[in-house]
């Protein structure tokens, strides 16, 4: 292949990495504008915040471009930092759609449980990651996903943001203290067996089932349609991991 045609395809794919967070961004905005609001799923958006600590204080650390001072009381790490200074371009943080961070939870929790079962991740890495997704399902934590809807990288700076956000929260909820990742790392442990490229797309499909009017589509399912009961009442509004792992195990018999 000569190196024009490499060229060529190289722009290619830059193209369509563009193409693909233009249409997410087009789409939550859709989304945002088109669903009925819930008060769990959807809040208005928190203001932007700019990289810094209430405190004062920092921790430092690093990655492969090397030292960096972090809020200490912030639970996102050097990578998300990294984003905010580099990504400042629609004013507008992910956590605008609570729904997608909730999402983040359900996927990063999924992983973890999968990694486990198979022996790559001992069960009391699970434990921590189990608390810190409920926190982030529960609501809480939210403001530390802060990274802008438009960045490069086609949605690395998101995925790293909740691995750093959910390792922190694991570390500190299990009595150690942020940054401690020979413990619970964000990448070895948050992100273990995954890519941006499975993560993303699965955090946003599940996203768009936890709009309201997809949820309410799936407890009538659950409860009275072809799948039988998969244990999630609409009365009593028990949602999220255990209705959707009964569901889809009513729905695929043999399933884990």
């Amino acid at each position: 292949m000569t190196s024009n045609a490499r060229s060529g395809v190289t722009a290619s794919e830059r193209v369509r990495s563009v193409v693909r967070v233009l249409f997410i961004a087009v789409a939550f905005s859709f989304v945002a504008q088109a669903t009925p609001q819930s008060q769990e799923l959807q809040s208005p958006a928190e203001p932007r915040q700019k990289p810094g600590s209430t405190t004062g204080s920092t921790r430092v650390e690093k990655d492969l471009l090397g030292e960096k001072e972090i809020p200490a009381d912030a639970y996102y790490g050097v990578q998300t930092a990294r984003a905010l200074e580099n990504f400042q371009i629609s004013g507008i943080p992910i956590n605008h759609y609570p729904g997608f961070i909730q999402a983040w939870a359900i996927v990063k929790l999924a992983a973890a449980r999968a990694n486990t079962d198979v022996g790559a991740m001992n069960k009391d890495t699970l434990a921590a990651i189990e608390k810190a997704a409920q926190a982030v399902l529960n609501g809480q934590y939210h403001e530390q996903f802060m990274v802008d809807w438009y960045q490069g990288g086609a949605g690395t700076s998101t995925n790293m943001n909740a691995n750093e956000v959910l390792a922190n929260v694991a570390l500190e909820l299990t009595g150690r203290k942020k940054g401690e990742y020979n413990i619970i790392d964000p990448h070895d442990d948050l992100n273990m067996s995954q890519s941006t490229n499975d993560s993303y797309p699965t955090a946003l499909k599940v996203a768009f089932l936890l709009v309201p009017g997809q949820r309410r589509y799936i407890h009538r399912h659950s409860e009275d349609g072809p799948y039988g009961n998969a244990g999630c009442s609409a009365h009593d509004g028990r949602t999220g991991i255990p209705c959707f792992r009964r569901l889809l195990r009513n729905r695929n018999p043999g399933a884990a």
